[in-house]
């Protein structure tokens, strides 16, 4: 008895031993495959940033050589997904005018018409806002007398003309001219759920917030690396700045989208189906210097997501093109 006694202690020891060296292995185990992922990340994103990969060829170009206008890449893959140019060359035949939003459409691409209420429901403000580009499923309308409106929208009248209602994919392909409105009114359209316009004064300096705040504000991601800001204007649409996508940040597989996080985070981005840029767009004076980023899915509105309100159109007539 003695003996064992002694044994027993000793035997405990060396388990306890054991086990220290087995939890010490299994440490340094995870210590180096979590430097071996750590290192892999930093290497594949040099690599994506210096260059960019041609799966079906298997080979690396310069990624300054993607989306450059030429073939690099056997297949052609690095002219595929690319920022794109767009250039107008008409104006937009719908528009709202003034802080009413009064709805306008050009008649013979020559003649702006103010839309009168009569016999107006709510399937026409529909189209005009699908026509416009949302996709709020309510959009709004009300009747504005014609009286209240400024002169220069009260220079020619169009009226629903009742024709091919149920198969028309534009508003003014529904509209006839008239000189007045037998109504009295015209129709003031709400597109969007983003609120009421509020005017504010420039922001110098500043001071921190929460995304709450401004549920609109995204972070434009490239390479998983914040590089320029933006702002939600529909569940699907992104407004930036054109000389984000210059350089070398012109393929779309390395842009992302992060929303709703006051935050900055690498995690959670939405990733991005097109970007246009103004084909006017000066590098050099960086005029005309807007983009749209298309996200590719439609992001969920709340309190911390929700699209900004975009100033309308002024009332006088615009010496430019409106947007």
């Amino acid at each position: 008895m003695p003996v064992q006694s002694r044994r027993l202690p000793k035997l405990q020891t060396e388990r306890k031993k054991k086990r220290l060296r087995f939890a010490l292995i299994i440490c340094c185990v995870l210590l180096i495959l979590a430097i071996l992922a750590l290192a892999l990340h930093y290497i594949v994103r040099h690599v994506n940033f210096k260059f960019y990969f041609c799966a079906q060829s298997l080979k690396f170009i310069p990624i300054e050589n993607a989306c450059d206008g030429k073939f690099e890449c056997e297949a052609g893959e690095d002219e595929l997904n690319c920022v794109s140019r767009v250039k107008v060359n008409t104006t937009y035949p719908v528009r709202l005018m003034g802080e009413n939003l009064i709805l306008q459409v050009l008649v013979h691409d020559e003649t702006w018409s103010t839309v009168c209420a009569d016999d107006w429901k709510s399937q026409h403000t529909r189209l005009a806002c699908q026509q416009l580009g949302y996709t709020l499923s309510t959009p709004r309308s009300i009747q504005v007398p014609v009286r209240s409106l400024h002169p220069d929208l009260q220079t020619a009248f169009s009226v629903l003309n009742n024709k091919g209602q149920e198969t028309s994919e534009n508003i003014q392909s529904l509209l006839t001219m008239r000189d007045e409105c037998s109504s009295g009114s015209v129709i003031s359209v709400s597109c969007s759920d983003c609120g009421e316009v509020v005017g504010e004064d420039q922001i110098i300096g500043g001071m921190d917030t929460t995304i709450e705040m401004w549920p609109w504000q995204v972070s434009l991601h490239w390479d998983m690396q914040h590089l320029c800001g933006g702002s939600l204007i529909s569940t699907r649409w992104i407004i930036s700045a054109a000389h984000c996508f210059t350089g070398k940040a012109k393929g779309l597989g390395q842009w992302s989208v992060l929303l709703g996080q006051t935050y900055r985070t690498s995690s959670g981005a939405v990733s991005v189906k097109s970007i246009l840029l103004n084909e006017a767009h000066d590098s050099v004076s960086r005029d005309y210097d807007i983009a749209m980023v298309q996200l590719a899915t439609d992001v969920l509105l709340g309190d911390t997501i929700h699209p900004v309100c975009l100033p309308p159109l002024p009332n006088a007539t615009p010496t430019t093109e409106p947007y």
